[in-house]
C-alpha cells in the first residue's frame, strides 16, 4: 500500500471514530468555555459552597495546605486565590466548605499541630466573604487513631461533621454554628473506606452515603445510613450497590450524593459491575435515587455502557437529577474528560453523555456540581482538575449558562425583593449586617431601638454586600443592651429584621 493510499485510509478511520464514537459535546447547553481559576498551584479536589451570587472555593495541595477563591458575580470573575488566616501544615485529605443562610462560611481541615504526630480536625470561619477569617478552633483532641477526610453538613447554626477515624465513621455535631462541638457518634465501623464519605441533611433527616469493605463480603461497596435525631444515633447501613463477581475487591467505588429540600436523594459511584475499561482501573456509572427522604430506594439506574468512567458529582435542581463524572473515553483512555448527564424521571432513564470540558490534550478529573440562580436563570457550575505533567494540576470551571446573564438587568416584570440579614443575631460587640437588593442601586440602612428613635444609618449600593454594625450611635457612643430593628429601603421595596444586643 502506498503512503498516500495509507494516509487516506488512515484520515477516514479517524473521521469514523470521531463521528461515531466521540460523544455529544454541549448538546444540552451552551456551556461556557473552560475558565483556569489557578496557576500552577497543584491544586486539586474542589469543594464549593454559594450564597446568592457568592460562590467560595477550596482547592487541596495535597496535604500540606489549600486556597481559597470568592467569586461576587456568579462565577463572572474571580478573586486571587488566598490562604486563610492562622493555618499552618495541613489541609490532608481534602478540607471542605459550607456556607450557612446567614452567609456565614466554615471550613474544616486537618492539621499536624505544634509537632503533634496524629492529624487533628480545625474549624475556621468567616463573616466577610472570605476577606478576614476566625482563629483555628480544634475540633477534639485526637490522640490515637489516624483521621482522614472531614465533611460537613449544616441546617441553620447546626453544623455537622463526619471523618473517618480508622476504622471508624464519627459524626461530630455544634449547634452554635461552630463554638463549640461535642456528642460524637460512630456510623460504621468496617475496612475499606478509601474515599471521602457525603454527610447531607434534608426535611429534619441526616443522611451518610460511604463506600466500605463489609465482613461479610468479597468486595467494596455503597451503603447508606440515616440519623433521625440529628446525628447521636444511626440506622443500620443499607446496600445501595450489589455485589459482583470481579477479580478486584474493589468493585463499587468513588460515592457521591446529594439532597434537597424536598427529600429527593441520589447517590452515584462508578462500579465495576458490567466491566473494566482502560486497563481495568474504571468501571461504569451508576445510580440510586430516593424519593422519600431515604425510607425507601428506586432500582439502580446506570448511566455510561463504556466501563470508563470514575469520579462523580450529584445535583438535583427543579426535580432533575444531574451526575458530572470523570470519563476516559472521549480520547481513548488517555486524556480523561468531564461528562454530565441528567434525569427528569427520578433516575430510571437518562440523557446522553456530553461532554462539558475538553480542554485539549490534558487530564481532566474529580468535578464538583454546585448550583446557583441569575435572575430566573438555573445556574449549574461544574469545578474540576486539570493535569499538567511539567507542574501538576490547576483548578479550572464552566457552567452552563452565558455570562451575559450576569449582564443582563432583571426584566421589569420580575418581582423585585430586598432582603437582610444579620449575623450574629444575638451579639455582644459587632454583627454583620447583609442585603440582597435585585434592583441594585442605592440601599438605605437604618437601625431603631425599641421607642423608634433612630441611633445608626448608614448607605450602601449594589444588589448584595454587607456592613458591620459595632453596637455604637450616629455619634460613636455605645448603646445599650436591648432589642433594635434594623430597616433597609430601596427605591422599590423595604424590609426590617430585629436584633438582640447584649452587653
Amino acid at each position: 500500500m502506498g503512503k498516500r493510499t495509507f494516509s487516506i485510509s488512515l484520515l477516514i478511520f479517524i473521521i469514523y471514530m470521531f463521528l461515531f464514537n466521540f460523544p455529544a459535546v454541549n448538546n444540552a447547553w451552551a456551556w461556557t468555555e473552560p475558565r483556569q481559576l489557578t496557576n500552577h498551584l497543584y491544586m486539586h479536589d474542589a469543594q464549593a459552597a454559594s450564597w446568592g451570587r457568592n460562590i467560595y472555593l477550596l482547592g487541596w495541595r495535597g496535604g500540606y495546605d489549600f486556597y481559597f477563591l470568592h467569586s461576587w458575580n456568579n462565577g463572572f470573575s474571580w478573586g486571587e486565590p488566598t490562604m486563610p488566616a492562622d493555618t499552618f501544615y495541613g489541609g490532608s485529605l481534602i478540607p471542605d466548605i459550607e456556607c450557612t443562610p446567614e452567609g456565614l462560611i466554615h471550613v474544616v481541615w486537618l492539621g499536624l499541630y505544634e509537632g503533634e504526630t496524629r492529624w487533628q480536625v480545625f474549624h475556621q470561619t468567616s463573616s466577610d466573604r472570605g476577606s478576614h477569617w476566625s482563629n483555628r478552633h480544634r475540633i477534639f483532641n485526637n490522640t490515637d487513631l489516624d483521621i482522614y477526610y472531614p465533611r460537613l453538613t449544616s441546617n441553620g447554626d447546626s453544623l455537622f461533621l463526619t471523618c473517618l477515624d480508622g476504622l471508624r465513621l464519627v459524626v461530630f455535631r455544634s449547634f452554635d454554628s461552630g463554638l463549640t462541638w461535642g456528642d460524637s457518634s460512630v456510623v460504621d465501623t468496617a475496612t475499606g473506606m478509601s474515599y471521602p464519605p457525603t454527610i447531607l441533611y434534608s426535611s429534619g433527616r441526616l443522611h451518610m452515603v460511604y463506600q466500605i469493605l463489609p465482613d461479610d463480603s468479597t468486595g467494596v461497596e455503597i451503603f447508606y445510613s440515616s440519623s433521625d435525631d440529628l446525628g447521636l444515633t444511626w440506622s443500620t447501613r443499607v446496600a445501595l450497590s450489589t455485589t459482583e463477581h470481579w477479580p478486584s475487591i474493589e468493585h463499587s467505588q468513588f460515592p457521591s450524593a446529594y439532597a434537597d429540600s424536598q427529600g429527593n436523594i441520589i447517590a452515584a459511584w462508578y462500579d465495576y459491575k458490567y466491566g473494566s475499561g482502560c486497563g481495568g482501573w474504571t468501571g461504569d456509572i451508576l445510580t440510586r435515587v430516593s424519593t422519600d427522604n431515604g425510607n425507601s430506594w428506586l432500582p439502580e439506574g446506570r448511566i455510561t455502557d463504556t466501563h470508563t468512567g470514575e469520579a462523580s458529582s450529584c445535583l438535583i435542581l427543579n426535580g432533575t437529577f444531574y451526575v458530572a463524572w470523570m470519563d476516559n473515553n472521549p480520547l481513548g483512555c488517555d486524556y480523561p474528560k468531564i461528562m454530565l448527564s441528567s434525569s427528569s424521571d427520578r433516575g430510571q432513564s437518562w440523557s446522553e453523555p456530553e461532554v462539558i470540558t475538553g480542554n485539549g490534550l490534558a487530564v481532566e478529573r474529580s468535578p464538583f456540581l454546585l448550583s446557583g440562580r441569575e435572575g430566573t436563570d438555573t445556574l449549574v457550575h461544574c469545578f474540576y482538575d486539570v493535569y499538567d505533567p511539567s507542574y501538576g494540576t490547576d483548578l479550572y470551571y464552566v457552567r452552563n449558562k452565558s455570562f451575559y446573564s450576569d449582564r443582563k438587568p432583571i426584566p421589569r416584570n420580575q418581582p423585585v425583593f430586598l432582603n437582610i440579614r444579620a449575623y450574629p443575631n444575638v451579639f455582644n460587640s459587632t454583627t454583620l449586617i447583609s442585603f440582597e437588593n435585585s434592583e441594585g442601586g442605592d440601599v438605605q440602612l437604618e437601625i431603631f431601638d425599641v421607642n423608634g428613635k433612630k441611633v445608626w444609618s448608614r448607605c450602601v449600593s449594589g444588589k448584595e454586600g454587607s456592613t458591620v454594625w459595632d453596637a455604637v450611635d450616629n455619634g460613636g457612643a455605645k448603646i445599650c443592651s436591648g432589642i433594635y430593628f434594623v430597616r433597609a429601603t430601596s427605591k422599590e421595596d423595604f424590609s426590617v429584621i430585629k436584633l438582640l444586643y447584649l452587653k
